[in-house]
């Protein structure tokens, strides 16, 4: 089919009829503008022009693809043949490899940014998706697997002797019934443990609200105080603070992986650090909004919100301020000063 002045070029491989899944041995012959696909025994099985034939680029070791016309298809091996018989059309990625060093960089720069504004906003509405969807049952039994795992590396058995215990519960009883009505299927259920001489409570995402006895005994005095602090855990419960925080974390460190990819340690010490500065924002604007409801609590159950704004006082007075860039929490001092703001 070639003339003297036309080379021909021969690649051999596979052939698949249009529509077909059974496969022919074949050979890929061009020459000038003229495209033949022949069998084993050099019958041809379609003729067609170099337009109509389309070889698609190579993708790492899978075999060449040649679309052809009606659907048919001819897979090879062979690139360096392919090449030579029918080099792969250009396109962005081969203009991108061969692009200079300034439209690499604002490439580079685009996609931080895009990356930038799916964690900005796109995280954001994934993972209230995900909260929403989410059965309250769901969270009652991440409770169930995540008290064994905190007994075990965290806390220590209570020493608040009965009577006390008594007292503090039925303040939480008294919390629940002036508070926002729970989700269906929610478990409220308060907990006191040890936790190494730190006052501390926390709440998980089910309805647990765990105290440490040290802060009971610090609050021994101060009922309007430990009736703040009760009614500010269950609002993180009432919000699902804790399954946003759990969705958020885990998007980010997916995001984070897929960045970081096998990159070097001290880029991916970096994108974590990025990752957590990240989780940081949005547990700080939840402890605020947890604060507001406990304000709220406390007004309908009658009780002086003054009292959870001297807790804070007394816990920058024990343990500094906290706060920060680099805090989970807000500063003890701006959540005193913004409780007194609005009484």
């Amino acid at each position: 089919m070639a003339s003297a002045s036309e080379p021909e070029h021969r690649v051999q491989g596979r052939a698949f009829p249009p529509h077909s899944a059974h496969e022919t041995p074949a050979t890929l012959v061009v020459a000038g503008d003229r495209v033949a696909l022949i069998d084993a025994e050099g019958v041809p099985l379609l003729e067609t022009t170099r337009r109509e034939a389309r070889a698609e680029r190579a993708l790492g070791d899978t075999e060449r693809r040649v679309r052809l016309p009606d659907g048919a298809t001819f897979l090879t091996r062979d690139d360096a043949a392919l090449d030579a018989a029918l080099p792969a059309p250009g396109g962005w990625l081969p203009a991108l490899e061969r692009a200079d060093p300034l439209t690499m960089l604002s490439v580079v720069l685009a996609c931080l940014a895009g990356a930038y504004v799916v964690v900005r906003w796109g995280l954001d509405l994934l993972v209230a998706a995900a909260v929403w969807m989410t059965p309250q049952t769901v969270a009652v039994a991440m409770d169930g697997g995540t008290m064994p795992l905190l007994d075990r590396v965290l806390f220590e058995q209570t020493a608040i002797p009965a009577d006390r215990r008594a007292e503090v519960a039925a303040l939480y009883a008294e919390v629940l019934a002036h508070g926002p009505p729970p989700r269906r299927g929610t478990e409220d259920r308060l907990l006191f443990r040890g936790m190494d001489g730190l006052p501390n409570a926390m709440a998980l995402p089910g309805g647990t609200v765990i105290v440490t006895d040290e802060l009971v005994r610090m609050l021994d005095d101060d009922a309007d105080a430990l009736a703040g602090v009760l009614a500010h855990e269950v609002a993180h419960v009432r919000e699902r603070h804790g399954l946003h925080g759990l969705y958020r974390a885990v998007g980010l460190s997916v995001m984070v992986a897929v960045m970081a990819g096998e990159t070097g340690p001290l880029l991916e010490e970096a994108l974590l650090e990025g990752n957590v500065l990240l989780a940081l924002a949005g547990t700080r604007a939840a402890e605020r909004e947890a604060d507001a409801g406990a304000v709220a609590t406390i007004r309908a159950m009658g009780r002086d919100p003054e009292g959870l704004a001297r807790f804070f006082d007394d816990m920058a007075a024990r343990f500094g301020d906290g706060g920060g860039w680099s805090s989970t929490h807000p500063g003890s001092a701006e959540r005193s000063a913004t409780i007194r703001e609005g009484l």
